[in-house]
């Protein structure tokens, strides 16, 4: 059985030195794996304030709205679901991910760090 990654958990593909997270087996070197979970993070997190900002809309669309017309009033309605929908899959997709991101960043910190690799001049 391979191994797992110490990163994302997930079992080392056959033939490859390097994670899809960015794990490199062979050295132990977690760089890229860092950059890529802050990228991760920061994406996830802009995917949250997204649906916090679609769903603190909703009552603002409807205040707007609702004294237009009656057939506005439906529209409006319909547009207001459409965003509770929306905004809600995105704030908790976005927390979710960004939990994930945020505890495996924490647990790479707590990791030794690889040895050092000797460079010699020519």
């Amino acid at each position: 059985m391979r191994q797992p990654c110490i990163v994302c958990e997930r079992p080392a593909p056959g033939g490859f030195d390097r994670c899809e997270c960015g794990f490199d087996f062979a050295t132990g070197d977690t760089t890229q794996a860092v950059v890529s979970l802050r990228r991760d993070h920061r994406s996830a997190r802009a995917a949250q304030l997204g649906g916090a900002g679609l769903l603190a809309s909703v009552p603002v669309l409807v205040a707007v709205v609702w004294g237009i017309s009656p057939f506005t009033a439906i529209l409006c309605v319909l547009a207001a679901l459409v965003e509770v929908v929306v905004g809600s899959v995105l704030f908790v997709q976005g927390t979710s991910d960004s939990r994930l991101a945020r505890s495996r960043l924490r647990a790479l910190a707590t990791l030794p760090l690889p040895a050092a690799r000797v460079v010699r001049s020519p």
